[in-house]
Formats: C-alpha cells, structure tokens, sequence
C-alpha cells in the first residue's frame, strides 16, 4: 500500500508556509492569515515582485497577494468569490506588464478571461487556461468548439485575436516577443511545433516515433 499524505474530509489540513530563500542565506516567510486560507494553490515572481494565490478551505474565496520580499508581509491584489465554488484556471490569476490583475469571470453561461476587471473575451468563448503574460499582451487558449483548443491573445488597445488556424489542440508560450506554438491532432503524433518571431516562422523537427497503430476517427 502506498501513503497519501492528503487530509481526510473534516479533519485538520496540512500546514502550509511559503518562503523567500535568498542566494546569500536568507530565509523570509510570508506572512497572511493562513487560517482563514489554508490552501497555496499558486505562487510565483514577476515583474512586480513575488505573489501568493491563497484560497479558503471551502473553496468559495480565493485572493490574489502581493508579497514583500523585504519582510514578507502581504498587500490584497485582488478577491473572488463565489456562493458555491471559485473554479481554478491554470495560469491565473497574473499581472501585466503595466500591473493591470489578469482573472476570469463566469458570465451566464461562458468562462471569460478578465484584465483589469473588464471581461475582454466574447460570449460563447470558453476559456480554457492562460499560457503566458509578455508585458501587456496575454496569450491563453480557448474554445468555441469543445472538440477544439486554440491559440489565442489578447493585447489592451488591439483586442482578442486568434493565433491558430487548423483543427486540433494547441497550446504555446510566449516570451519577449517569440512565440513556440504546438499543434496536436489525432493524424500528427506527438505534435508540431514551431516558432515564431517578427514575421518569421522557423519549424523544429519532431523525433517522435510514429505509433504502429493509426487513429481512424468515425
């Protein structure tokens, strides 16, 4: 039998703390009030400083902290709430490059990504996860047919445009203006990907082998 460290249903969860190890030594926790939001589902650094994602152990608030890495305290950036269950999107929440909160909202009847609290993405437009944050442009995929996932970006000032074109599952990541973009489809296995980057587009060879088995969808 195998152990799974995981608190049983009604009893106490693990406690959870989070550091900032510096190379010199150093060790600075950060601090918030971790009884009322037990859980650490993200954490990470940008170009604003280091952050926390805490959630309640009902799932039903999540709040988006800014940390000081000098003494660890810990300044509210933004809250969701939900009467039933806040959702998790991967990738989010996040910053821009100009500090505007990037999240979702659930509206009627679609999951919309936000940024500054404006919902930028149109009905019918599902959100799947957000891939990447490069200054203010934000790349994410999304589907308008669930059989589908495709590439998408979203920049203030230029709207939501999608990067993808053929069927299939795509997903990539974006950084200082180059774009790796991989393609998966039930003919083409373990994908295509490729790069792009001022108007060029350079492809990188897969060495997968080929299955001796092909897909023969009906």
């Amino acid at each position: 039998p195998r152990a799974v460290r995981y608190a049983a249903a009604g009893m106490p969860g693990p406690e959870v703390t989070l550091w900032i190890a510096g190379l010199d030594g150093s060790r600075t926790e950060a601090r918030w009030d971790r009884a009322a939001f037990e859980h650490l589902p993200g954490a990470g650094w940008d170009a604003h400083g280091p952050y926390a994602v805490v959630r309640s152990r009902d799932q039903r608030t999540v709040r988006f902290l800014g940390i000081d890495p000098a003494d660890g305290g810990t300044t509210l950036l933004a809250e969701q709430r939900d009467a039933c269950w806040v959702d998790s999107v991967p990738g989010l929440p996040a910053r821009t490059g100009s500090g505007a909160i990037v999240a979702h909202a659930d509206l009627r009847d679609t999951r919309r990504l936000t940024v500054g609290g404006v919902a930028v993405t149109p009905p019918g437009l599902q959100l799947r996860a957000v891939l990447g944050v490069d200054g203010d442009e934000v790349l994410f995929t999304a589907s308008e047919d669930p059989a589908e996932t495709h590439l998408w970006t979203h920049r203030a000032g230029a709207g939501v445009r999608r990067l993808s074109v053929e069927a299939g599952v795509h997903a990539g990541t974006l950084r200082d203006g180059t774009l790796v973009h991989v393609t998966r489809a039930g003919d083409r296995p373990g994908g295509r990907a490729e790069v792009r980057r001022a108007g060029r587009t350079v492809p990188i060879a897969s060495k997968v082998e080929r299955p001796p088995l092909d897909v023969h969808a009906t």
